[in-house]
């Protein structure tokens, strides 16, 4: 699910299942809603276990969990043409080949990111960041 709002000046674009907030020009957000819904009509009646197919962009937080083609697709962040790559790639998608990224979507997110590990990932990261300052 995706929010899209707009903010002093700003187009914001929240993905509510990662939970990234991404600045967009005036182009993509334009499209966010039209394709979204787009999809939606789509694939309404399919069988769907998961949220859906992830187009992320290269600098967010999330390229180390596609699989590209598999379970979604990177874009190229500030490219519109990447971007709007990306989405179309998930749109031309027949309904089993969507089905199936979703679930495979699903999949790789409850392998990668329950809270356990994820505890785990921010406590390391932590305990990297206190040994470097001791060390200075």
């Amino acid at each position: 699910m995706v929010h899209a709002y707009k903010n002093n000046g700003y187009d914001i674009v929240l993905d509510v299942n990662s939970g990234s907030v991404h600045v967009v020009d005036d182009i993509v957000f334009d499209l966010i809603h039209p394709v979204e819904e787009q999809l939606i009509k789509r694939f309404k009646s399919a069988d769907i276990t998961a949220e859906g197919a992830n187009a992320v962009s290269d600098e967010s937080l999330l390229p180390e969990l596609v699989n590209e083609g598999e379970n979604g697709f990177i874009c190229q962040a500030f490219s519109p043409e990447s971007i709007c790559s990306c989405l179309e790639k998930i749109q031309n998608l027949n309904e089993a080949d969507y089905k199936k990224m979703c679930v495979s979507a699903m999949n790789k997110a409850k392998a990668e990111c329950d809270s356990d590990k994820y505890y785990e990932r921010l406590m390391s990261c932590y305990t990297e960041l206190i040994s470097k300052a001791k060390a200075e």
